[in-house]
């Protein structure tokens, strides 16, 4: 069984190259963060 890097497999099934592949995960990872956080402090100052 051959083991593919995440960004490789993201890359193939996208069709972009694993640099632009991770480079939008880490993007997309960075705004999902923000806006738990964002969330997370909206709750909190309700209570």
């Amino acid at each position: 069984m051959t083991v593919i890097p995440r960004r490789a497999a993201i890359a193939e099934v996208t069709g972009l190259s694993a640099v632009n592949a991770a480079t939008k995960v880490h993007r997309i990872k960075k705004l999902l963060q923000q806006q738990y956080l964002e969330g997370a402090a909206t709750a909190h100052a309700g209570h």
